[in-house]
């Protein structure tokens, strides 16, 4: 229905479904929306959401570019995880400025998601995991604010060049790990403590 601006948790968590359209009314896609409905594939179109709760799509099929709204304001941890093979970048909306744990995390049976840029927008804060295992290319702006990139941050992700904010204090273990494309020259500020 073209009113709806609620889904509740679990509300289709499991099911065979094998295409999603989303009513422009809606704006709050509650934990465990569509969990494990591997049958759903095809493109993601997102309306006006402001909330995705966590694990809303973990373990779907979907294809194609992932355009996130700029209405949206929250993004739960495993929101995203292993929710399809992705295409191209992700742009993080003005509004969210947390990545939680394993969001956007992007192993399914063998194959990656994402294979453009990843403009983190306004983001200050990362949880581990949170892009592990992506294929995001191109240069990477930490933003500004960005205190910590924790453990597996980036791990296995093919940037050719990370921008540091003066900002960060932290690396994590394993935050870039086989990150093999980086090339040139790493520059950290000075409030760098540990690596």
């Amino acid at each position: 229905p073209d009113n709806v601006i609620y889904i509740w948790q679990r509300a289709f968590n499991e099911t065979i479904i094998n295409n999603l359209q989303l009513p422009q009314s809606l704006e709050i896609l509650d934990n465990y929306s569509f969990v494990n409905c591997k049958s759903l594939s095809g493109s993601l179109q997102l309306p006006n959401l402001k909330y995705i709760g966590d694990s809303a799509f973990k373990e779907c099929a979907f294809k194609g570019k992932l355009e996130l709204p700029n209405s949206l304001e929250y993004i739960g941890s495993y929101a995203f995880s292993s929710a399809g093979t992705f295409s191209g970048g992700l742009r993080i909306p003005d509004k969210v400025q947390i990545i939680y744990s394993e969001t956007f995390y992007s192993y399914n049976d063998g194959r990656y998601a994402f294979d453009g840029p990843l403009d983190l927008n306004n983001v200050t804060t990362l949880y581990q995991k949170c892009f592990q295992y992506a294929r995001f290319q191109g240069e990477l702006v930490i933003p500004e604010g960005v205190i910590e990139i924790p453990s597996e941050a980036f791990d296995r992700n093919h940037f050719s060049y990370i921008k540091f904010p003066t900002t960060l204090k932290k690396i994590g273990s394993s935050a870039f790990y086989k990150s093999e494309r980086l090339t040139g020259k790493l520059d950290f500020h000075e409030g760098l403590l540990s690596i």
